[in-house]
């Protein structure tokens, strides 16, 4: 995987997340928000966490290639 869809896969993972906080915080409430929040939000957590950390060992490597 490139650092360019490393990135990207990262950025939507937390953008998901965001969406689902700014709808808690809006007190939106409908049943299927809250079925796609239970199936969605503990995964793309977790592939934000791996896809930044990928990401920073990407980089990481790349810029040590560099030099």
């Amino acid at each position: 995987m490139t650092l360019k869809k490393s990135f990207l896969a990262c950025l939507s993972c937390w953008v998901i997340v965001v969406v689902f906080y700014l709808s808690y915080k809006l007190k939106v409430t409908h049943i299927l928000e809250g079925v796609f929040r239970e199936l969605l939000l503990l995964p793309t957590f977790f592939g934000g966490i791996f896809f930044g950390i990928y990401t920073l060992v990407l980089l990481i490597k790349k810029l040590r290639t560099k030099q």
